[in-house]
């Protein structure tokens, strides 16, 4: 995968600090993470929650891969909404509902490169575009959270 430096909108670099922040990748039980998805196994995600939309890339394996090939279009969302219950009910801990699986896609202009994301129960996403009122609810309860505390020195210290 490329290490070049890419352009990243400046939407699409808040919506990923927001969702890597220490706060909330502890509270929702997220790895932050700088990976590649490969072109051949993404996907694109998109979450409907009470605040407005989300949209991520992930990496399509195990059981979403051959979900991809399904023709019915709420078919594919409503089985990668049971498929993805786990990963879906981590934002909940950040207060913004109940997040519904509104599409699931082959994502055709993926390339192969590095960017910081989220890995969840083995779930790969990297943050696209999420609505201005979620962005903003976002902001808001990971600002609201406590930061985390550090390692003790001894216990930084065993490493």
């Amino acid at each position: 995968m490329s290490q070049a430096l890419t352009h990243v909108p400046a939407a699409r670099a808040q919506l990923g600090r927001v969702l890597c922040d220490a706060r909330a990748v502890q509270r929702c039980g997220f790895t932050a993470q700088r990976r590649g998805i490969r072109a051949a196994e993404a996907a694109r995600l998109q979450l409907q929650f009470d605040s407005g939309s989300l949209e991520l890339r992930i990496a399509a394996r195990g059981g979403l891969a051959p979900l991809l090939n399904e023709a019915d279009d709420a078919l594919r969302a409503a089985i990668a909404g049971v498929l993805l219950n786990d990963f879906l009910h981590a934002f909940a801990a950040l207060g913004l509902g109940t997040a519904e699986v509104v599409a699931l896609e082959r994502c055709a202009d993926a390339a192969d490169r590095l960017e910081v994301g989220i890995t969840l129960g083995g779930i790969d996403a990297i943050a696209e575009t999420a609505s201005p009122m979620l962005l903003a609810a976002l902001q808001t309860a990971v600002a609201a959270l406590a930061t985390p505390s550090p390692l003790p020195a001894w216990l930084g210290a065993l490493r």
